[in-house]
């Protein structure tokens, strides 16, 4: 057998998943202590939601020159039902377009 476990993922590629979700915690740890951001307020100031995709190549804040935006991301970057009630959900309570 090729090492092959419950769930068809072989022992050596669950380590290196582990690894990376080792990293990301570690990772997230770091922010989360250095994080000062906390009492700004919850809605942009640009008061603007993008629908994106989830490709990770995308740096919307670096493509669209500009943060503190909503950011709606999903597989193509369509207006799905599920984004349109996620917009909704920014748009009513915090005044975003």
């Amino acid at each position: 057998m090729c090492g092959i476990i419950q769930g068809g993922i072989s022992r050596h590629k669950r380590r290196q998943s582990t690894g990376i979700i080792d990293e990301v915690l570690r990772a997230n740890e770091t922010y989360a202590e250095d994080f000062t951001q906390g009492k700004l307020p919850v809605q942009p100031a640009k008061k603007l939601v993008v629908v994106a995709s989830t490709d990770a190549r995308l740096a919307l804040s670096q493509i669209l020159c500009m943060g503190d935006i909503h950011t709606i991301r999903n597989a193509g970057g369509i207006m799905t039902e599920v984004a349109l009630r996620s917009f909704v959900i920014s748009h009513y309570p915090r005044g975003t377009r």
